[in-house]
């Protein structure tokens, strides 16, 4: 009878263990997630304040002038990510990189990206048709993990733009 009641009081605490270890694994795996959207943004954001201007665009990577040197530029895109197995949370998604026209290697700045989505405005708010018309950039970032998807986004201004 004891033995019965030690193996059952045993088996309650392994699953509780097993539960807690499950929560703490998906809290930590958001946070992870999160803190790589919130880096994701901000460097964008700071790059793109920065600028002078827009050379190209698409809807995941986009090049621009650095705002410190003339001839200069700044690229950010979206790849794949080459290590996925050896993340310590099984989150999937693609790498946000950013090379300067001064480096030979771009940077890998973020983990975990679903979707990387931009569109350049004109001075009105408007998409933009040129990159002479770009005023303003608006980033949408997200990523999934499980059930859960996460979303960052910014409209930034350009350096010296008198946006709306």
């Amino acid at each position: 009878m004891v033995l019965c009641l030690t193996s059952m009081l045993f088996t309650f605490f392994l699953q509780c263990f097993f539960f807690w270890s499950e929560q703490y694994q998906n809290r930590s795996a958001l946070e992870e997630l999160e803190d790589n959207l919130l880096i994701a943004i901000e460097s964008m954001a700071q790059d793109i304040g920065r600028s002078t201007g827009i050379l190209t665009w698409e809807q995941e990577s986009i090049t621009l002038l650095s705002g410190y040197h003339e001839k200069e530029t700044v690229a950010w895109s979206l790849g794949k990510d080459g290590q996925a197995e050896e993340h310590f949370y099984a989150l999937e998604g693609k790498i946000l990189y950013r090379l300067e026209s001064t480096q030979r290697v771009r940077q890998p700045i973020a983990n975990f990206i679903d979707t990387l989505t931009i569109s350049c405005l004109n001075r009105q708010g408007l998409p933009a048709q040129k990159a002479e018309d770009v005023y303003a950039v608006h980033v949408k970032i997200t990523g999934v993990w499980k059930n859960r998807t996460l979303k960052q986004e910014q409209i930034i201004r350009l350096a010296g733009t008198a946006y709306l």
